[in-house]
């Protein structure tokens, strides 16, 4: 998927996408020929998690140190979108 499709997906603007990319949440993969992003299913599960515990107010440098040196599971951010989704119907 590229980013404008990302982007009506997940319900945000692709220039959200871009700075979770520039504050190095999310890093999807670039076509060599035209330097479009490619995002893959991993991509999108992170994105996602991003998504939510944004929603729940948590910083960016908060969600940086959840995902720091973790190569996490689809079930490890449903996990953590879940308890994110929790704490904002608490």
């Amino acid at each position: 998927m590229y980013i404008k499709d990302v982007a009506n997906l997940m319900n945000t603007t692709s220039r959200a996408i871009r700075f979770y990319e520039e504050k190095g949440l999310i890093s999807p993969q670039k076509d060599i020929f035209n330097d479009y992003r490619y995002f893959t299913e991993k991509d999108l599960l992170r994105l996602s998690t991003i998504l939510a515990l944004r929603e729940i107010d948590v910083g960016v440098a908060d969600i940086k140190k959840i995902f720091v040196g973790l190569d996490m599971s689809m079930k490890q951010y449903l996990d953590i979108q879940r308890a994110a989704m929790f704490e904002k119907w608490m």
